[in-house]
């Protein structure tokens, strides 16, 4: 096997694992919430996160 095929196998078994763990966190916060992916992706959808600095100091603020 060359360094070439190992790097790539390894690419490869790294995003089967992580595309794994996208949908392990899928399912648990749809078991914990209670509602589908699509409920919780339309609710998350309306969060907004905005920064805002002014002299005195900088502030972090969601909507």
């Amino acid at each position: 096997m060359t360094s070439t095929t190992r790097v790539v196998e390894r690419i490869r078994t790294a995003h089967v694992l992580l595309c794994w763990l996208a949908l392990l966190l899928v399912r648990v916060c749809e078991v914990r919430c209670g509602r589908t992916w699509r409920q919780i992706h339309q609710e998350m959808d309306r969060l907004q996160r905005g920064e805002f600095e002014g002299p005195a100091a900088s502030r972090s603020a969601r909507s």
